[in-house]
């Protein structure tokens, strides 16, 4: 973001979505907003978090991505769940395979698929900050209750928003592009119309400033100023 001096920027976390959400609650002062598209908290069942795989569906899901990533009969297996307007199509099978390889080879798969399996972010959610919406598919079912997983992280991310569209998961549909511009055009005109109401301006120093910039040096003094920022920032987006 810094190379492209983009100040602030729209998160959009699918699926897993860990990374957006830590990056939401660690930097918000550099995000404007955060879409999470059928966000996962994690990926491992857990007594207060029934959507998860159990450690035996899990070990199944690795052992085919193992077996057959990148091929058409793993884009079958995908198709059945989460986009059955693909099933009997060849060419559109052939083009998710396709996706697939271009994303790595079977290790690399494994790899994500550890990760995510020790992935938990349930107790990030609560310090996330910022304008947040969660969007899920009234298809999906999470391990028995439609929605319930989404409404979860909803619920748990303060001030969040949360919005159903019709269908199965698969984050390339159009009307999933046209949801995300209209949130994000809100989110510009509600930042202008901030801009034009009563603000407030903090002025802080540290105290002893030019004895101790004297005693410590310029580098360290920079440093030291750099630290006291980013205190001040973190204090100020948290309250």
């Amino acid at each position: 973001m810094d190379a492209v001096d983009a100040e602030r920027a729209v998160l959009l976390g699918l699926e897993h979505f860990a990374t957006a959400a830590v990056f939401a609650a660690t930097f918000p002062q550099r995000v404007l907003g955060l879409v999470a598209y059928e966000p996962r908290a994690r990926d491992a069942w857990a007594p207060d978090y029934p959507w998860g795989y159990g450690p035996d569906v899990w070990s199944q899901e690795v052992d085919e991505v193992e077996r057959s990533w990148g091929t058409v009969q793993a884009a079958q297996s995908w198709a059945q769940d989460v986009w059955p307007e693909a099933l009997g199509d060849q060419a559109r099978l052939c083009e998710f395979a396709s996706f697939q390889r271009f994303g790595g080879g079977p290790g690399d798969a494994l790899a994500l698929y550890d990760v995510d399996w020790a992935t938990d972010v349930r107790e990030v959610l609560s310090a996330i900050r910022v304008p947040t919406q969660v969007i899920s598919r009234s298809g999906v079912m999470d391990r028995g209750e439609p929605l319930a997983e989404g409404r979860f992280i909803a619920n748990h991310v303060p001030g969040a928003s949360f919005l159903a569209l019709p269908g199965q998961r698969f984050w390339w549909k159009d009307d999933l592009a046209t949801t995300i511009e209209s949130y994000v055009t809100q989110l510009r005109e509600e930042e202008e119309e901030f801009d034009r109401v009563l603000a407030s301006i903090l002025f802080t120093d540290i105290v002893g400033g030019t004895e101790r910039a004297a005693s410590i040096g310029d580098r360290a003094w920079r440093g030291l100023v750099e630290e006291h920022h980013t205190l001040v920032r973190g204090s100020l987006a948290r309250y």
